[in-house]
């Protein structure tokens, strides 16, 4: 994720520890956003977000405080809602394999890409993820 993109979910979400690993694409912003949002509103003061990477195919949030059950089902919607989104260019697709998102390999790292993510990363195959993502 673009280092402006970090520092403004940090700016508008302050429970986001500074220690916060972020590790995906720009394309899951929204994701993010739409989900610090909503934990905003159901949290306490002890609600600290300390990781927000892939992991297993998929947006990976933990955090630490008392959530409760709502919290959990947010991160729940999150973390299903990345599956169908593509990490770098952010379209969602319905759940088909033929024509949504697949985890491919980019440089050092996994990510779920859509078809036209694939195509251009096939004409790339030797590139980073820093290289590629900076179009």
């Amino acid at each position: 994720m673009q280092a402006t993109k970090k520092a403004d979910l940090r700016r508008r979400f302050p429970f986001i520890d500074d220690g916060c690993k972020f590790n995906f694409g720009d394309g899951w912003f929204q994701i993010i956003a739409g989900f610090c949002g909503a934990a905003r509103l159901h949290s306490d003061d002890t609600f600290r977000i300390t990781q927000l990477e892939f992991r297993d195919g998929k947006l990976n949030i933990e955090y630490v405080g008392r959530g409760g059950s709502y919290l959990d089902k947010l991160v729940a919607w999150a973390e299903i809602r990345s599956m169908h989104a593509c990490e770098q260019c952010s379209k969602e697709f319905k759940a088909d394999y033929q024509k949504g998102t697949r985890i491919c390999q980019v440089g050092n790292r996994k990510a779920r890409l859509c078809p036209d993510c694939w195509g251009w990363y096939e004409l790339l195959p030797d590139s980073s993820r820093e290289a590629v993502f900076a179009l």
